[in-house]
């Protein structure tokens, strides 16, 4: 059916469904999450996605034992803060916060992932990148500020006394943000070092279940809930596991490998638009603040993006 598409436009179709999936995903993961412990989620999603990420390695043969110190470094980094680390702050946030919040403070992704380009990748960042990054930041602000005040018996959410009214959900979610723009830089050096996707995706997700593992073991009473679930559980647990993480994160890499870190992270706009048109057909409402920062955000994004992307600059692909 696509034989026809040339290389760069497969990967463009298959990112548009990675974003589709994932801003969708965030109202999945909240409700798996109200039914068993968020590490254990994280687990079971990562464990179903090795074990296809492992079947799809052998069949293409691309498990490579010869690999650069270097490249195990990066693969290590990807593993813990891109799988490991970014997933028990998204499944935790997503118990503390409406999952709309957590794709609006998300949408900030593409910015961190200019500015870590611009410090490791050494993508020159012209005035107007600087100042839609300001913008973007400012809508994540707003949208903490603008959040319902953290009731009397919960001030141990508050983090910052800055900004009075960050709490630890949107903090991990801000967390995640920047653990997935990490995520995409060390995925962009690897494919620069020789390594392909597939082999990148396994090895991280991989060394990302392991870790996972050892953090569920502390909810082991919640192991028996999973054979106790009902059929729009493990529905909703395969959506991530198949689609969210395997093919998802394999589309990503693949999409970063053809068509550039920064080109990549415009699409994660979408994310926050598909989440809530999702949550409006669940019966999810947002609030006029949550509505206004995420479209400020995403201008200061749009803003940042068509910077990089201006066809005069010049960049330079170290790492």
């Amino acid at each position: 059916m696509f034989k026809h598409l040339n290389d760069k436009t497969l990967a463009y179709i298959k990112l548009i469904l990675v974003i589709v999936v994932l801003g969708s995903g965030f109202h999945v993961a909240k409700y798996l999450v109200k039914e068993v412990d968020a590490s254990l989620v994280a687990f079971v999603r990562f464990f179903i996605a090795s074990i296809i990420l492992l079947c799809l390695s052998i069949k293409n043969k691309s498990l490579i034992t010869k690999i650069s110190n270097k490249q195990i470094l990066l693969l290590i980094l990807t593993g813990v803060m891109g799988v490991f680390l970014y997933n028990i702050c998204f499944f935790t946030a997503e118990t503390l916060i409406p999952g709309n919040d957590i794709v609006i403070l998300m949408a900030f992704t593409p910015c961190i992932t200019v500015i870590l380009s611009r410090i490791f990748l050494r993508h020159k960042l012209p005035f107007t990148g600087y100042l839609g990054i300001i913008i973007a930041l400012f809508g994540t602000i707003l949208i903490i500020r603008l959040n319902a005040p953290v009731p009397q018996e919960n001030k141990d959410l508050i983090i910052w006394d800055a900004i009075h009214k960050i709490s630890s959900g949107q903090l991990l979610a801000l967390a995640g943000a920047f653990l997935l723009a990490a995520y995409s830089i060390f995925n962009r050096a690897l494919f620069e070092s020789g390594l392909n996707t597939l082999t990148v995706t396994t090895y991280s997700n991989i060394l990302g279940c392991i870790l996972l593992f050892f953090t569920s073991l502390k909810c082991t009473h919640s192991y028996a809930l999973l054979f106790t679930q009902p059929l729009s559980f493990w529905c909703g647990m395969l959506y991530l596991a198949v689609l969210g993480t395997a093919f998802g994160y394999v589309w990503y890499a693949e999409a970063i490998a053809k068509i550039g870190v920064g080109q990549t992270a415009v699409f994660l706009n979408g994310m926050p638009v598909i989440a809530v048109i999702v949550g409006v057909f669940i019966g999810k409402s947002i609030t006029f603040g949550a509505a206004l920062s995420g479209l400020i955000i995403i201008l200061g994004v749009v803003i940042t993006n068509y910077a990089v992307g201006k066809p005069h600059m010049q960049i330079s692909q170290k790492c």
